[in-house]
C-alpha cells in the first residue's frame, strides 16, 4: 500500500528525533528512487537575421536512477531519435530531428547556505539546437516538442505517469517582422526545494532586444501519452493544460505557508515557505513587451522536488531521551552517581569549527571546548542545566539545551574463586552497591565471556567447557532505571585429568609420518605441550606430526603446561612399532632399445623382499625374478617394481625403458608406369612413420624438378607433378629429405629408371 507522511518542523532551531528522520529519509528516497521520467524542458529562439532562426530546446530528466534517456541520446538505452515540429499557424511547416544533446548534471543548490540537500537527487539538462528558416508571415509559428510520461508520484495533478508534457514556444508575426529573440531564464531550475524553509530564487531572464519582461505562474501543458510515449510528430496547437487536483492550482502550486508559493512580476522571484514533502509540476512564463505590445511568450514547465534538507551543523548529544519544555526542546541527560560524560554526537563534524560546553553548577558554571565533556563532577544528587553551542559567531550554528539529573551512586562489583590448576566450577558473588539502599538493586546480569548469561543471582557457581582468558561482566540494575557494568578478566586454564592421545598409526612401516592427536580435555594452543617421540627427536604443539626413519619400538612422552604454570605429564611404553621396509631395486638390459630391437632383459636385485610384482604400465604384469619383455611404442617406457616383505611393508621402484624409433627408407630403382596397375607408382618403402619434415624431389636429366611431394605415401606416376606432361623413359634423380625424433636432418639420394 501507499502512505504519507506530513512532518512540520524548522530545519534551523528543531532537533531531529533519529527515527524521523530515517522515516523522511526514506520517503523521500522512495519518492526520487521513482523519478525516471523527463521532469521538464523549455523551448527558447534567436533570430538571426534573413528569416533564418536557431532554435534552442532545454530538456531535463531525472538521472538519480538513470533510467529515462534523452532522445537521440547514443549512449543511452533505450533511446530513440527525437523530433520538434513547427506549425504555421496550425499546419505542418516542418519536422527536424534531433541530434545528440549536449548534457550536463545541474547542481543541487538551496536558498539557506546552512542546510544541505539530500544526496541522491540528480538532474541533468539536455540541449538541443538547429536552424531553420521561416519566412516571415501574418500568422504565428509554433515551435513544439511532446514526451510522456510524468512521474506518478506527483502530487498536484491528476494522473500523473498517464500524462505527458507539450514544452512549445511562439515566434508572433510581431516577433518575425521585428527579427526580435526570445527571452532567456538567467539559471538552472531548482532542482530542490527544502521543505519547511523560506524559498528564494532569482528565475529572471534577460532579452537581448532589451523588450519588458513581465513573470507569472502558468499552466503547464499536457502532451503525449501511454501509447506513444516520444511521438515522432507533435500535435498541433491549442493545447490543454494540466488537471490540478484538491486546492492546488495555477497561482497555488506547492503546498506551502506564509505566505503560499508566489513570482514576483518584476523581478522573477519566487516566493514561498513550502510544508510538504514530494514532486511537483510548475509553470513559469515570461512575457515580453515592445512599446507596451506583448511580442512573445517563453514558458518553463519543470518538476520541484520539496525535500528534507539537513543542517550543515547540527547539535546533537547522547541523551536518555528528548523532552518539550515551552516549546523549546531539551536533551535530557541521566546520569548515575556524581561524575560522568556528555557524549558529542553533532553532525557535520566536517563543518563545526568551534565549540563549547557549559554546565551550571551551584559553585559556578563549569566549561569545556572539547568534543566530549569528559568526567564532569557533580557536588550532589539533584538537576542541573547545561548547553553546548557549536560555531558561535558564525553565520551556520547551532545550540543544545541539556537538562542533566544526577541520581545516586550505583557500584557494580564481584568477585570469583576457582582452583587453577583443576578442572572445576569458578564461584562468582555479587558484591555491588547502591547509595539508595541494599535494596534498590533490581537487576543483575551475568554474562560470562562465552556467550552463557544468567540472571539475577548473587552467588553462582559456572563451570566453564573450553580454557581461555574469559572477559567476564556483571551489569546492575536499580530502580532510577541506572545501569552500570564492570568486567573482570577470568584465566580459566586448569591442566587435564587425563592426557588423551590418538596416533594415526600405532604400527607403520618405515619411513612413516605418524600425526598424534591431542584429545585432552580444555587443551587450547594457549597451553605448552611438549612432546618425546622416543627415537631421540622431540616436538611442542597441540597435535604434532612426526616421522620415524628407523625400526623399532618407540615410547611416547608428553608434558603439558598451563598458562598459570599448572604441570601435568604421561608416558605411553612401546606406543609406536615401527617395522624394517623391504627395498625395491632392479637392472635392465640394454639401456636403450629400439623398434627393431624391442626386447629387454630385467634383473631383480631387491632385498629383504619376499613377493614381487612387475607393471609394464598398459603392456602387462609379471611375477617372475627376472623377466624379458618387448618394447614396441617408441619413447620412455614406466617399468615399476613393487616388493613385499614377511611383515607386510612394500617399496616400489620405477624406472624407464627408452625406446628409439629407427628410420628405415629405400627407394627403388625402377618403376614402369604403364597403367597395367603393377609397379605404376614409384615411391620409398620403409619405416618412416616417426620422420617430420619429410620431402621427395624427383629431377630430370636437366636438373629441372618434375615432382615434389611432403607426403610419404604419395609416389609420382610418371607425369609432371603428376598432372601434366608424360615423362620420357630415362634416368632420374631422386633427392629425399627428413628429420628424425631428436630432429636431425637426413638426406637420402638415388636413381630411378622409367621405363613404359
Amino acid at each position: 500500500g501507499k502512505f504519507s507522511i506530513l512532518i512540520s518542523f524548522n530545519c534551523m532551531n528543531l532537533k531531529y528525533i533519529k527515527f524521523l528522520l530515517w522515516l523522511i529519509g526514506l520517503t523521500a528516497s522512495h519518492n526520487t528512487l521513482l523519478a525516471t521520467h523527463i521532469i521538464g524542458g523549455e523551448i527558447l529562439y534567436e533570430c538571426l537575421g534573413n528569416e533564418m532562426y536557431e532554435i534552442t530546446m532545454k530538456i531535463y530528466r531525472d538521472c538519480a536512477t538513470g533510467q529515462a534517456c534523452f532522445d537521440s541520446d547514443p549512449n543511452c538505452e533505450p533511446s530513440t531519435v527525437g523530433a520538434v515540429t513547427i506549425f504555421r499557424g496550425g499546419a505542418l511547416e516542418a519536422t527536424v530531428a534531433l541530434d545528440a544533446p549536449i548534457i550536463t548534471e545541474i547542481e543541487a543548490k538551496v536558498s539557506n547556505p546552512c542546510l544541505r540537500p539530500p544526496s541522491n537527487v540528480c538532474v541533468e539538462e539536455g540541449i538541443y539546437t538547429f536552424r531553420i528558416n521561416l519566412p516571415t508571415r501574418d500568422v504565428d509559428y509554433t515551435i513544439s516538442y511532446q514526451r510522456c510520461c510524468r512521474n506518478r508520484t506527483i502530487l498536484n495533478i491528476r494522473a500523473p505517469g498517464t500524462v505527458g508534457a507539450t514544452y512549445t514556444t511562439t515566434i508572433t508575426p510581431l516577433a518575425q517582422r521585428e527579427c526580435n529573440s526570445s527571452p532567456e531564464f538567467i539559471d538552472f531550475p531548482p532542482i530542490v526545494i527544502c521543505n519547511n524553509e523560506d524559498i528564494n530564487f532569482d528565475h529572471s531572464a534577460t532579452d537581448i532586444d532589451g523588450d519588458s519582461l513581465v513573470y507569472s505562474l502558468c499552466t503547464p501543458f499536457l502532451g503525449a501519452n501511454q501509447a506513444v510515449p516520444a511521438p515522432a510528430r507533435a500535435e498541433p496547437p491549442p493545447y490543454d493544460g494540466v488537471n490540478y487536483v484538491g486546492n492546488f492550482s495555477i497561482t497555488n502550486p506547492i503546498l506551502a505557508e506564509r505566505p503560499g508559493m508566489r513570482i514576483d512580476a518584476e523581478t522573477g522571484l519566487i516566493s514561498g515557505f513550502p510544508s510538504l514533502l514530494g514532486q511537483y509540476v510548475v509553470g513559469i512564463c515570461v512575457e515580453a513587451y515592445q512599446d507596451g505590445v506583448l511580442v512573445n511568450v517563453i514558458q518553463r514547465d519543470f518538476q520541484f522536488n520539496v525535500a528534507q534538507c539537513f543542517p550543515l551543523v547540527n547539535a546533537d548529544i547522547e541523551e536518555t531521551e528528548l523532552r518539550m519544555e515551552n516549546g523549546q526542546e531539551i536533551f535530557y541527560v541521566r546520569i548515575c552517581g556524581t561524575e560522568g560524560t556528555l557524549v558529542n554526537e553533532s553532525t557535520e563534524r566536517v563543518n563545526i569549527q568551534n565549540l563549547n560546553w557549559a554546565i551550571d553548577l551551584p559553585a559556578g558554571r563549569v566549561q569545556s571546548r572539547a568534543w566530549n565533556f569528559e568526567n564532569v563532577s557533580f557536588p550532589e544528587v539533584g538537576v542541573y542545566d547545561g548547553i553546548l553551542i557549536l560555531n558561535e559567531g558564525l553565520p551556520c550554528n547551532d545550540t543544545a539545551l541539556i537538562q542533566i539529573e544526577v541520581l545516586p551512586e550505583l557500584t557494580p562489583d564481584f568477585s570469583f574463586e576457582y582452583d587453577t590448576c583443576e578442572i572445576e566450577p569458578v564461584d562468582f558473588t555479587d558484591l555491588s552497591t547502591s547509595a539508595i539502599s541494599p535494596d534498590a538493586i533490581t537487576d543483575l546480569i551475568w554474562d560470562f565471556g562465552n556467550g552463557d548469561t544468567i540472571f539475577n543471582e548473587q552467588q553462582i557457581s559456572f563451570q566453564y567447557d573450553t580454557s581461555g582468558a574469559f572477559p567476564v561482566s556483571l551489569t546492575v540494575k536499580d530502580i532510577n532505571d541506572c545501569e552500570e557494568t564492570t568486567t573482570q578478566i577470568v584465566s580459566y586454564f586448569p591442566v587435564p585429568d587425563d592426557v588423551v592421545i590418538a596416533p594415526s598409526d600405532t604400527r607403520g612401516c618405515e619411513p612413516v609420518e605418524i600425526t598424534f592427536t591431542n584429545l585432552s580435555n580444555l587443551l587450547s594452543r594457549d597451553f605448552t605441550i611438549d612432546w618425546d617421540f622416543g627415537d631421540g627427536n622431540t616436538g611442542s604443539g597441540l597435535s604434532p606430526t612426526h616421522l620415524y626413519e628407523t625400526p623399532g619400538l618407540y615410547d611416547i612422552a608428553v608434558s603439558i603446561i598451563s598458562p598459570d604454570g599448572c604441570v601435568t605429564d604421561t608416558l605411553w611404553e612401546e606406543l609406536i612399532t615401527i617395522l624394517q621396509s623391504p627395498v625395491a631395486d632392479f637392472s635392465f638390459n640394454p639401456m636403450v632399445v629400439s623398434n627393431f630391437n624391442p626386447t629387454v632383459d630385467f634383473s631383480d636385485q631387491s632385498q629383504n623382499a619376499r613377493n614381487i610384482l612387475w607393471d609394464f604400465n598398459d603392456l602387462g604384469t609379471s611375477t617372475e625374478p627376472n623377466p624379458s619383455f618387448d618394447f614396441m611404442m617408441s619413447g620412455l617406457n614406466p617399468v615399476l617394481l613393487q616388493v613385499t616383505s614377511d611383515n607386510g611393508c612394500t617399496d616400489t621402484l620405477l624406472q624407464f625403458v627408452e625406446v628409439l624409433p629407427e628410420i628405415i627408407y629405400t627407394l627403388p630403382n625402377a618403376f614402369t608406369p604403364n597403367g597395367d596397375g603393377t609397379n605404376d607408382s614409384f615411391f620409398g618403402k620403409g619405416n618412416i612413420e616417426d620422420a617430420t619434415e619429410f620431402q621427395m624431389i624427383i629431377l630430370n636429366r636437366y636438373g629441372e624438378a618434375i615432382f615434389e611431394t611432403i607426403d610419404p605415401k604419395e609416389g609420382w606416376n610418371g607425369r609432371k607433378n603428376n598432372v601434366g606432361q608424360i615423362a620420357p623413359n630415362g634416368v632420374y634423380v631422386v633427392v629425399v629429405n627428413y628429420r628424425d625424433f631428436r630432429g636431425d636432418v637426413f638426406t637420402q639420394t638415388g636413381y630411378v629408371s622409367l621405363i613404359r
